[in-house]
């Protein structure tokens, strides 16, 4: 098949979808508004810049809306068998104004649950899920939250994580030391404050304990100046943007517990990365993470903003090597059976050459 993304050539999810279907095969294109590369692949790049696309003004919506006839030409030219559009309301809603047909749109998470805050936007998204053939959603918590604008059915297809890349490691012993880590933005939705504060308790009662935190982004100073007002400053080993992917196995591999304390989830990539490496996990009860963290088998589940109950999630965690090692085992068994990468990428192929 010929297959046209229309989406981010800077998504490291971009790449995966990709990597799946160029191993599969198929020709590739992808339609960005910004420039990248990806191997195998044909990137056609309508040349907006980073920046503008994330700073969400007005005057930037309007920039990347105005490139739906280029968009209409590169597909007419390209005439591909599948179009492909990710994350409604940037992507999705060019494609929709490009007019062309039919095409399968993927929601990625605010696109569904902040963008449409009220009339005017609650409208737009109705309008793209109304010229959509096909609907994608990684979680069912977001497939429900998908259904709120239009009453066509959701397919759910997780990402899923590489099983083959992501496993459990051989560690080097590190004494006594208790390694938690997070990898995440550092934005307040992730709710690494709290994490931070919850670490906080945790260093009062323990003093072989190391925070990692890997990530960036615009709470970065902020947070960094918390770690320090709460004094656990020389705890916390802060990573900065972890690549390329081998790194990132590497980081989580050597955990011992990971945490993903968000406030807002709409699925948990992170949580699987971590169970599909063999690490216990605690993540906020929200959104997708209850479908990707088996509260008492795989991990525990805590309210979100409560770093109170996060620290006692974590010490239930700190002071059971044993419940540690049994939750990593039955993390990994879950995700190989439920996340595997070339499973979940199957089955949306196989909604591919069904049509």
């Amino acid at each position: 098949m010929k297959i046209c993304f229309i989406t981010d050539a800077g998504s490291v999810h971009t790449a995966k979808w990709c990597r799946y279907f160029v191993s599969r095969g198929h020709e590739v294109h992808v339609v960005s508004l910004r420039d990248g590369e990806l191997e195998g692949v044909q990137v056609h790049s309508l040349h907006l810049s980073q920046e503008l696309m994330q700073s969400g003004s007005l005057a930037a919506k309007l920039k990347y809306l105005a490139k739906a006839p280029q968009v209409r030409r590169i597909v007419k030219r390209l005439k591909p068998d599948i179009i492909h559009a990710h994350y409604a309301t940037s992507y999705g809603m060019v494609t929709a104004l490009a007019g062309v047909r039919p095409f399968y749109l993927s929601v990625w998470g605010s696109d569904v649950y902040e963008f449409p805050s009220n009339a005017l936007t609650k409208a737009m998204i109705r309008f793209v899920f109304s010229q959509a053939s096909w609907i994608l959603s990684t979680s069912k918590d977001m497939a429900k939250q998908t259904a709120k604008f239009t009453k066509k059915p959701i397919l759910i297809t997780p990402f899923g994580v590489e099983i083959e890349l992501f496993k459990p490691a051989e560690r080097a012993k590190e004494g006594p030391k208790i390694v938690l880590g997070c990898v995440k933005k550092l934005e307040e939705h992730y709710g690494i404050q709290f994490l931070l504060k919850a670490f906080a308790i945790l260093c009062s009662e323990y003093d072989n304990l190391e925070l990692r935190i890997a990530g960036y982004g615009p709470m970065e100073a902020e947070l960094k100046q918390l770690a320090e007002e709460l004094g656990i400053g020389s705890k916390v080993l802060w990573l900065g943007f972890v690549s390329p992917q081998e790194e990132v196995i590497k980081l989580i591999q050597g955990l011992d517990i990971a945490a993903v304390p968000s406030l807002s989830e709409s699925f948990g990539v992170s949580a699987i990365e971590a169970s599909a490496c063999g690490i216990p996990v605690v993540a906020s009860n929200v959104g997708g993470l209850p479908e990707t963290v088996l509260e008492g088998a795989t991990g525990l589940l805590v309210p979100p903003s409560d770093e109170k109950a996060l620290a006692t999630a974590l010490k239930k965690l700190i002071e059971s090597p044993e419940l540690r090692r049994s939750m990593g085992e039955r993390g990994r068994a879950f995700v190989c059976e439920n996340y595997s990468f070339v499973k979940n990428f199957n089955e949306i192929e196989g909604y591919y050459l069904a049509e």
